[in-house]
């Protein structure tokens, strides 16, 4: 399935959050391309990156932004990448905490945490995988509009 529009992203964002019980969150999307997401986020990025999520703890915001020139290939799967994402907001509380603890201890945790990020995706996606979550949701995926 080719990457959804910006409306229906909002959609399935509405659905994973209920899922997932984060509705306190307020979370935007964006689509942009692979040279919009390294300018924006120089330390984090690069051509390769599907997508980030900008997490503000305080205001229970989360930006996601998602890199279309990745998912142009139809093997790609943007649901998975979005999952992955929102799995990282909803752990911020966790992380947040465990992160100021093992930084002072001189850890390898951005590793350790991604490659637990990418486990809990895997599992998500298992048990609800992008096609069973359009056989559920139906009408987000109904004329979407450009």
């Amino acid at each position: 399935m080719a990457i959804p529009n910006k409306a229906t992203f909002e959609k399935v964002i509405k659905v994973l959050q209920k899922s997932m019980r984060i509705q306190d969150w307020n979370i935007g999307i964006e689509l942009i391309t692979s040279k919009e997401l390294v300018n924006k986020y120089p330390n984090e990025a690069d051509e390769d990156t599907q997508a980030i999520s900008n997490r503000n703890l305080r205001r229970n915001y989360a930006l996601i932004s998602i890199n279309t020139e990745y998912f142009c290939d139809e093997d790609e799967n943007w649901y998975d990448t979005l999952v992955h994402e929102m799995l990282h907001i909803q752990e911020t509380n966790y992380i947040t905490t465990s992160q100021a603890y093992m930084s002072k201890n001189g850890t390898y945790f951005e590793t350790i945490h991604e490659q637990y990020i990418d486990t809990l995706q895997k599992m998500f996606s298992n048990i609800c995988p992008l096609e069973k979550f359009i056989k559920d949701n139906p009408k987000i995926f109904e004329k979407e509009d450009e």
